[in-house]
């Protein structure tokens, strides 16, 4: 994993994205920037970003991200509303700038973007996360494992298949991945739904 203080890249792509969609939320963020990530990958062999994704709570996900959002805000680049249900991010006046990618990074950026947005705009949560979701490699993950795919976007064929069973804290259980979209939390051994998690 790219350690944080060499990570400038998924910096300058979350950044990015912000400045191309003020008010974007942050699952859309990530989602985004895994479409992105993923795009690269096909032609590149490797991620724009660097990082590595977990099948998380609302898809595809890595830490690296509430890393970068806590730094652009220490730094005045970024701040967010919050509207009782998730985090709309904006930029500072005074900090926007214009970004500078190679042109394979620029190409795996607006292939993502045309993706994710219907005439301008981009698509709704529940729409990129259905979308996310759709993707061979996600629905092949089982829920907090690491995602693979490889130069197809495609999922190693050694890696896990859905509705399978697991271990977790001493307890064999079976989830299907369709079930994963709701709030999941580790509770007494077991797997319980829960409402009201942050959305990421």
């Amino acid at each position: 994993m790219v350690k944080m203080e060499e990570n400038k890249k998924l910096e300058e792509v979350v950044y990015e994205a912000i400045k191309r969609f003020p008010g974007i939320s942050r699952t859309q963020l990530v989602k985004l920037v895994y479409v992105i990530d993923r795009e690269y990958f096909k032609e590149n062999g490797n991620t724009l970003t660097g990082v590595e994704y977990e099948l998380y709570f609302y898809g595809p996900y890595s830490h690296e991200f509430k890393k970068v959002l806590n730094n652009l805000k220490e730094n005045d680049a970024i701040y967010e509303n919050f509207d009782g249900v998730s985090y709309e991010i904006f930029l500072t006046e005074r900090q926007k700038k214009n970004s500078s990618f190679e042109e394979r990074e620029n190409k795996a950026i607006e292939s993502a973007i045309k993706q994710l947005t219907k005439d301008g705009k981009l698509k709704s949560t529940r729409e990129i996360k259905s979308y996310v979701y759709s993707f061979d490699e996600v629905k092949s993950t089982a829920p907090f494992e690491k995602i693979v795919f490889n130069d197809q976007g495609q999922p190693l064929e050694e890696h896990s298949r859905p509705d399978q069973q697991h271990t977790i804290q001493g307890k064999t259980i079976r989830v299907p991945l369709h079930r994963v979209d709701q709030s999941i939390r580790i509770k007494g051994g077991c797997l319980t739904c829960q409402s009201g998690m942050k959305r990421y």
